[in-house]
């Protein structure tokens, strides 16, 4: 008769763990712990990309709109020139009301207000030096929550300059650029009614006025030009208050001594003292100053 109760049957013994579920269980440990790893790492790095980015003017921008494309201002020895710089957001393309701190570089006299945040859009005023042909720096800087931007503006001393297009005695076609009223200049001269070309020279007795000497060949080219010249005097009239919008204008009276001279007869003069009329008014019209 058998026993009772039945003896219960031997429990197996427990199953050890196989060993493809090791490497599965070890593979996921191991993936956690490079997927945390790396997500610090790239949060580290998103962090320092985004500081590198905030304080190196990636995100905002400072423009100073009285600058030309190449990002500089000639002005006149001497002078104080006022300039605005604007904070611009890249992104947005918003302005932004933010500090803009101004300092002198290197040249220039001043800068002012200097080292002082001024709210942008903000107003300064340069000092150019009294020598020509002299650059300066201005540095500008702003600092907020927005990010950090950096400018350097160029300024650069140039004399007043014109461009001249114009008539004189209604038959002498001017062209031509004077770079100072104060200094020699010469204008082409074109009369194709006379069929004359040359050139005037100016020599000033000062930035208002001075002489006047022409060189040039009147006469057909293909039937021999002949040597043509005549000299006179200039004045230069300035706008007034009662004139706005007015330009200044090269006030030339009538030549005298006006020569021809040709191989056979030798030079013949052309009538002495005022020749050709009164003279007429040429307008100078203001032009960047000149470089170099």
């Amino acid at each position: 008769m058998p026993a009772w109760p039945p003896a219960r049957p031997p429990t197996p013994p427990a199953a050890s763990p196989g060993y493809s579920s090791q490497i599965d269980e070890a593979f996921v440990r191991s993936a956690i712990s490079i997927t945390v790893g790396m997500g610090t790492v790239a949060t580290v790095l998103g962090f320092g990309s985004a500081e590198r980015q905030w304080t190196t003017g990636y995100c905002v921008e400072i423009a100073v709109p009285e600058m030309d494309a190449g990002g500089s201002k000639t002005v006149a020895p001497g002078s104080t020139t006022p300039f605005t710089a604007n904070v611009r957001h890249k992104f947005e393309g918003a302005d932004l009301v933010v500090p803009v701190t101004a300092t002198l570089g290197s040249g220039g006299v001043s800068v002012n207000p200097s080292g002082n945040p001024v709210p942008a859009p903000a107003s300064f005023q340069f000092k150019a030096p009294d020598q020509d042909r002299q650059t300066a720096i201005v540095n500008l800087e702003t600092h907020s929550k927005r990010g950090i931007a950096t400018l350097a503006s160029t300024f650069l001393t140039g004399r007043s300059a014109y461009t001249v297009d114009g008539t004189y005695f209604r038959v002498y076609h001017f062209t031509g650029t004077v770079c100072d009223l104060a200094h020699p200049f010469k204008l082409n001269a074109d009369a194709p009614e006379i069929v004359a070309k040359g050139v005037f020279s100016f020599t000033p007795a000062g930035a208002d006025g001075g002489t006047w000497r022409y060189a040039g060949k009147v006469g057909p080219t293909t039937g021999g030009a002949l040597p043509y010249k005549g000299s006179g005097g200039y004045t230069v009239i300035l706008p007034t208050n009662s004139t706005p919008g007015g330009v200044p204008v090269l006030r030339m009276a009538g030549g005298t001594d006006w020569t021809v001279t040709a191989s056979v007869v030798g030079t013949m003069p052309l009538g002495k003292g005022v020749h050709l009329g009164p003279g007429d008014d040429v307008k100078l019209v203001p032009t960047p100053p000149c470089r170099g």
